[in-house]
């Protein structure tokens, strides 16, 4: 089945599969995917917001464009609710998604 966004909804785990039967259940799972999904997108615009920043100071010197960046990790960490190190990681991999995968 798919959603309205034309992605197929994940697979419920066979862990949990039983709990599906309950409304209520099923109605917090396929809320935990929507909430997920928001996350993605959260992550999306803010490495878009990364990656605007450095283009924007290309040309300058090395140490104001490090600053640029840290400063872009450092705002993502406050909205992420995260750590500087924990989101650095995330932006980082996925930059490295939207560059290497399909």
């Amino acid at each position: 089945m798919k959603d309205d966004q034309q992605f197929p909804r994940p697979e419920v785990p066979e862990r949990v599969a039983h709990l599906m039967h309950e409304p209520a259940l099923a109605a917090l799972h396929n809320h935990t995917i929507n909430i997920r999904r928001e996350t993605a997108r959260q992550i999306i615009r803010l490495l878009d917001d990364r990656e605007d920043r450095q283009r924007e100071v290309a040309r300058d010197h090395i140490h104001y464009r490090r600053a640029t960046a840290h400063e872009a990790n450092r705002h993502a960490a406050l909205l992420l609710e995260t750590t500087e190190q924990t989101a650095t990681a995330i932006l980082n991999s996925a930059e490295y998604v939207r560059e290497h995968l399909p």
